[in-house]
């Protein structure tokens, strides 16, 4: 496994989770992570301070006061909101991870059977710092201890994956990249205007606009 010092683009573009992880290990305290703010006038014109700091040889890039929900990104060419990250990455070439510090939350939950389009019984956990377990054993990966370990996800992986679970998971978020969330949202509000406009069509008061 390459330091990440050493790594290019295309060797980021290949990592999981635990090679990129083994990267900065290996680097043993040589990397370089940098914050930036993309909704602020950029430092060089039509660059992204994002692009600025990788050029300038930042290893990992980290965003700060960025809306997920309206994702904006100063300098960056056009790109549809659920592309913005996926380009950024594109133009740096490296690891770009998300800061949660502002939102005052230790940990952030999301249901992977409703927008996410995931089975039931599966979701994603953003940890702002390290929890607790809720049940010990079985990890799979260390039975000999009887503690959990340290790492994550592993610390909260007592007993067997739900590997069937996590695979649906991975297809619905695949079809939401492929679709495009701004398409599924037009299509979404032409269905209820359609419906709503049925719903007058036979006589019926609607309490909400849409």
């Amino acid at each position: 496994m390459k330091r990440i010092l050493d790594c290019q683009s295309s060797d980021f573009r290949a990592m999981d989770r635990a090679s990129l992880l083994a990267a900065i290990a290996g680097s043993e305290g040589r990397t370089i992570a940098c914050e930036t703010i993309g909704a602020i006038m950029p430092m060089l014109g039509d660059i992204t301070n994002a692009e600025f700091v990788a050029a300038m040889g930042a290893d990992i890039l980290l965003l700060n006061m960025f809306d997920v929900q309206k994702p904006h990104i100063a300098a960056l060419p056009k790109t549809e909101p659920e592309n913005v990250i996926h380009k950024l990455r594109e133009l740096t070439g490296r690891p770009i991870g998300i800061n949660l510090e502002q939102l005052g939350a230790d940990f952030i939950a999301m249901p992977g059977h409703k927008g996410l389009l995931g089975p039931q019984g599966t979701g994603l956990l953003l940890c702002g710092r390290l929890p607790e377990p809720l049940l010990y054993g079985g990890t799979g990966t260390a039975s000999k201890e009887r503690d959990m370990p340290w790492e994550l996800p592993e610390r909260l992986e007592a007993g067997t994956l739900n590997v069937p679970g996590i695979a649906g998971l991975d297809k619905g978020l695949s079809f939401l990249q492929q679709v495009g969330i701004s398409n599924i949202l037009r299509r979404e509000q032409t269905q209820a205007k359609r419906c709503a406009q049925g719903l007058r069509d036979l006589g019926r008061k609607l309490e909400a606009a849409v």
